[in-house]
């Protein structure tokens, strides 16, 4: 898939937590108070990648 096709679609593919919160930056600046983000898993390893997620998130928090 083409990063054209990609910005079109309501997701957020991502490498990393900050790419997410830089995306994620125009909703909150719109006044957004909630923000559901599913995960997907990238490894065969889902709990470990799930728990590696959230720990990541946690660590960066949205609002800095």
């Amino acid at each position: 898939m083409i990063d054209e096709y990609m910005d079109k679609l309501p997701v957020i593919p991502a490498t990393s937590v900050q790419e997410i919160r830089n995306r994620l930056q125009p909703f909150v600046e719109a006044s957004v108070d909630r923000i559901i983000v599913p995960y997907s898993p990238v490894t065969e390893l889902v709990i470990d990648d799930a728990h590696s997620f959230v720990e990541a998130w946690a660590s960066h928090g949205l609002h800095s």
